[in-house]
């Protein structure tokens, strides 16, 4: 239920205490996401502790510290099994997992149910579809 999940939050998006943000764009400008973080939680920082927050929201920090962000480990799973939160830290590459005419298809499918629902979600912006 991704389009239901989505237009949910979105139409929340223009709330005083609500911030959106669209993974590919945290990654263009990590600083500025960071800084509207903090605006929207009220929180002051100072130049050191933002540094420390920048540096601890980055790929290779997260990477590095991969067992602080998986989820938990499934009771039978063998040692090295389980999914991996931190993958590659971009944006993309359905392709790795899925084919063309797959990624067309849910493309289709979530553009389809999101304007069902009539939601302005700008999916072309927040995803690089197929389709």
């Amino acid at each position: 239920r991704w389009a239901e999940h989505t237009a949910s939050f979105w139409e929340w998006r223009d709330r005083p205490n609500v911030l959106v943000l669209i993974y590919g764009s945290i990654l263009d400008d990590p600083r500025t996401s960071l800084a509207h973080v903090a605006e929207i939680m009220g929180v002051q920082l100072t130049p050191e502790q933002f540094e420390k927050v920048v540096e601890r929201s980055s790929f290779e920090y997260m990477s590095a510290h991969e067992s602080q962000f998986a989820p938990p480990k499934l009771p039978f799973a063998k040692e090295g099994e389980g999914a991996r939160m931190v993958r590659r830290g971009k944006s993309g590459r359905s392709d790795e997992a899925l084919s063309r005419e797959q990624q067309a298809a849910i493309d289709q499918k979530c553009r389809a149910k999101l304007e069902e629902l009539g939601s302005d979600f700008p999916y072309a912006d927040a995803f690089d579809g197929v389709t």
